[in-house]
């Protein structure tokens, strides 16, 4: 019973609280800014270059893992003193 006053007293809580103003948070700059011109996906796609990895990236990308794997893993044994 306390478990469900307590989840119904935060689930309310949030409510007392007063909001900001949004309106006043855009400036009259911004306001006057022209609305951005739409383009269509296919065109942001067409202009993506090819990825740029050579040969070697791969393996240096691997050894980069293995290594940050043995890291995460000395981390988790590792004994936490006080």
């Amino acid at each position: 019973m306390l478990r469900r006053i307590l989840a119904l007293t935060m689930a309310v809580l949030p409510a007392c609280t007063e909001l900001p103003p949004l309106d006043r948070t855009v400036d009259a700059q911004a306001r006057a800014a022209p609305y951005p011109d739409l383009i269509a996906t296919e065109r942001l796609l067409n202009a993506v270059e090819e990825p740029r990895l050579d040969a070697g990236d791969r393996t240096r990308l691997e050894a980069r893992g293995d290594r940050l794997r043995g890291r995460a893993a000395r981390l988790r044994n590792r004994e936490l003193s006080e």
